[in-house]
């Protein structure tokens, strides 16, 4: 997909409500200077409030626009030397330079937005942002007719957004739509978090609303996504990317292609689930509480918890995936429970072909039983035993195993969670940060050989191989958690 940036429409004139980039603007909006953020270096003319901007060379008269921001944030761009981002106008001078859009950039504080209005993304970064743990709030972009909104627009090849929390960020617009980003183009997202909400008409999730080819690692999105078609609790739609150690938490409502974690998936989804609810309208089709519609690509190790609602000829409601064409989901499961009319299913709602391999549904909670899939009781899919032995890896099942995907402690409490949900130092039963945690640790302590040493690597907290006092300051700092 080609990127529009600081490019503008007039919604009056041209009776269009809406377009595939740019950003609307009323006729006396785009008859005043300041509505031309970003464009300077001498090259357009504007007559204030008289008429639309002109070419310099083309004589109008006017002033010159120069609406480029002087750069308030200090450093050199470079990766030793990033520009570093401490205020609200810092991100909006930085929305403001498309020649700093290659940069590196980090932040070095919290950033409260709700000063700053009329916010207009980055439309093609392709730098590099470290959140450094840091978090942007309060941040509103209402652009109900435009496309490619979020704090970031555009997330071009090559660059990187990470360690980023964003809460309590509201995102209008009409299509790739993100509360980090609208479209991501090859980048790599990881460490990033979001909470509020997102809304408009199609392609959007709670964290970005397009993965094409991109990697989205260790996210989640916790907002609300409302819409009509290919909306995600994280991504709106995931085409040929990957995301993996993810989750998503909040409501997706709807029409079609809607899903708990991923509206639309032809990408690779590993080690990752949903718990919101996803809920459809009359005539809606392709719902799933992981997934609304599959195709081609591998879903393996991921689960799903919430319900999943249609409403009169609603189609192809599936606990984990609403609709599965060609595409592979190996060792998942779903618990939420299915209504709608036709082509329903506890795993899947409808097949066209592909595979559920070692796949379960809780019969219990969920449903109803459409032979896609293998139905469990509520007390077989809270035993251990029902997925080890269809092949399932667990932490502690084999001392030489490091995959460690998933965890159980004590049967008949909960169903498996992914191992990566644990807090750090909780690797050894039951589920806490407890005495039986440090036992474990002190049977490798001062271990310099991790990897040759079966058992040890569930100790190393942060992966240097070998366990000592920086594994035990995590363990410390979590300790009576749960």
């Amino acid at each position: 997909m080609s990127s529009i940036s600081n490019s503008f429409w007039d919604v009056e004139t041209s009776g269009q409500t809406q377009s595939d980039g740019g950003f609307g603007r009323t006729t006396a909006q785009m008859k005043q200077s300041s509505t031309y953020n970003g464009w300077g270096d001498s090259i357009w003319t504007i007559e204030e409030s008289v008429d639309y901007p002109h070419l310099t060379w083309e004589g109008a008269g006017g002033d010159v626009i120069d609406n480029i921001p002087d750069r308030s944030y200090s450093g050199s761009g470079t990766e030793t030397e990033p520009f570093v981002i401490t205020t609200a106008g810092d991100l909006c001078c930085l929305s403001g330079r498309q020649e700093d859009w290659d940069q590196w950039f980090e932040l070095a504080n919290d950033i409260d937005m709700s000063a700053i209005t009329g916010y207009l993304p980055p439309g093609d970064f392709t730098g590099r942002f470290n959140g450094n743990g840091y978090r942007i709030s309060n941040l509103t972009v209402n652009e109900p007719g435009s496309f490619l909104l979020g704090l970031f627009g555009y997330l071009g090849k090559g660059s990187e957004i990470n360690n980023l929390g964003l809460v309590d960020v509201e995102i209008t617009g009409y299509s790739y739509l993100g509360i980090l980003m609208g479209y991501n183009y090859n980048g790599s997202i990881s460490n990033c978090y979001a909470t509020g909400s997102v809304s408009g008409d199609n392609h959007f999730g709670g964290l970005v609303g397009y993965n094409k080819s991109g990697s989205i690692s260790n996210c989640y999105a916790t907002g609300s996504v409302s819409g009509n078609d290919s909306l995600g609790g994280l991504v709106g739609e995931n085409d040929y990317g990957s995301i993996s150690y993810s989750y998503a938490t909040g409501s997706v409502s709807g029409d079609d292609y809607l899903g708990g974690l991923v509206g639309v998936n032809y990408g690779s989804i590993s080690k990752c689930y949903a718990i919101g609810s996803v809920s459809g309208g009359d005539y809606s089709y392709r719902l799933g509480g992981l997934v609304g519609y599959h195709l081609q690509r591998l879903i393996s190790n991921c689960y799903s918890t919430g319900s999943v609602t249609g409403g009169d000829n609603s189609s192809s409601l599936g606990g984990l995936v609403g609709y599965n064409k060609y595409g592979n989901i190996s060792n998942c499961y779903a618990t939420g429970s299915v209504n709608g009319d036709t082509y329903l299913g506890g795993l899947v709602g409808y097949k066209q072909e592909g595979s559920t391999g070692h796949s379960f549904w809780d019969l219990e909670t969920g449903g109803p039983d459409n032979g896609i899939g293998t139905p469990k009781t509520t007390e077989e899919m809270q035993t251990q035993n029902t997925f080890t032995n269809a092949g399932w890896n667990f932490v502690g099942e084999d001392p030489n195993d490091t995959d460690n995907i998933w965890r159980m402690c004590v049967d008949g409490i909960d169903y498996p969670k992914l191992s990566w949900q644990f807090l750090p130092g909780d690797f050894a039963c039951p589920d806490s940060v407890e005495i039986n945690d440090l036992m474990y640790m002190l049977e490798y302590w001062l271990d310099d050989d991790c990897p040759g040493t079966p058992g040890c690597s569930i100790a190393d907290i942060n992966a240097d191989n070998e366990i000592n006092l920086k594994d035990f300051t995590h363990l410390a700092a979590n300790w009576l958690a749960y």
